[in-house]
């Protein structure tokens, strides 16, 4: 998790069988294998970041609220799929 903007996490969680972590940090959120910590999908916004995240299982399926910063996704207690 090193870029050169300040990026720090926010939030993380695991799916329900414990096989990936999502990381919702000041910049985005990110994906890893929870086994071998490999990076599975980042996602960089150039507005804001991800306050809350939370996968289904191992599908896309993502929810996520986005941090008080965010234009994109401002936190106005709404959750998106």
């Amino acid at each position: 998790m090193t870029n050169s903007r300040n990026n720090s996490i926010l939030y993380t969680s695991f799916n329900q069988d414990n096989s990936c972590f999502a990381v919702g940090t000041t910049d985005g959120f990110l994906i890893c294998d929870a086994n071998t910590y490999a990076e599975r999908y980042r996602r960089d916004f150039e507005n804001g970041g991800i306050m809350i995240i939370q996968m289904l299982y191992k599908c896309n399926i993502l929810a996520f609220v986005g941090s008080a910063k965010n234009d994109k996704f401002p936190n106005v207690n709404k959750v998106r799929f």
